[in-house]
């Protein structure tokens, strides 16, 4: 039979970057909403008719916000992860789905090196077993005027169980093609999954130049 469309839901000015789906029926969409040309990192909830049930906009900088990623952890939460623009960091936030209280929040800025290492920013989130996520983004890499190239991929391990301060198990970044200037190297780590025995898998791209670029 053809699809046919069950309901359609128009939101705030923004954009909307991804979605998953809880337990209860309940579709959370996560993105950002634009307010007087500042951008609002924007998690929605709709219920199985398309009713907004909840929402969550804040702004920790005074930059540019969003959530990039969002995944469902079946104990009751979800997870968003992305950005802060405004001080160049990643940042995750872990959301009970009854209370829609956050649980815990997690970000990196005290890796921050305006010197050798622009910002970093969260593309992906997968949840593992027993309060265990990865985060999977990119570094900016470079003197802070193009924030928008010179790449490496990251991928964090946290444990969402401890404190956000010791939460990090493992960090791995990497830049195969060694190139961080002219503006010529991106790597970012866009999508994950977990295999056996906790193995992550990331999925991005490495571009050599502005014009080439591989899996």
């Amino acid at each position: 039979p053809a699809p046919r469309r069950i309901w359609a839901k128009d939101g705030p000015s923004g954009v909307a970057f991804a979605a998953t789906k809880a337990q209860s029926g309940k579709v959370y969409v996560a993105g950002f909403e634009s307010i007087e040309r500042e951008s609002r990192a924007l998690v929605v909830a709709y219920n199985m008719q398309g009713e907004e049930v909840w929402r969550q906009s804040d702004n920790p900088t005074t930059g540019d916000d969003r959530w990039d990623a969002i995944a469902y952890d079946p104990a009751g939460f979800i997870y968003v992860a992305g950005y802060a623009a405004g001080e160049g960091y990643g940042r995750v936030k872990k959301i009970n789905t009854t209370t829609h209280a956050d649980v815990w929040v997690y970000d990196n800025r005290s890796d921050f090196d305006r010197a050798g290492q622009v910002g970093t920013g969260f593309e992906s989130v997968v949840v593992g077993d027993n309060g265990i996520i990865y985060v999977g983004g990119y570094d900016s890499m470079g003197t802070g005027t193009d924030e928008g190239n010179k790449k490496q991929w990251r991928v964090e391990k946290l444990n969402t169980r401890a404190s956000p301060e010791q939460s990090r198990v493992w960090l791995t970044q990497r830049n195969p093609t060694g190139i961080v200037n002219a503006n010529v190297c991106e790597g970012e780590i866009l999508w994950g999954a977990i295999g056996d025995a906790e193995n992550f898998y990331g999925v991005g791209f490495q571009a050599v130049d502005q014009f080439d670029g591989a899996w």
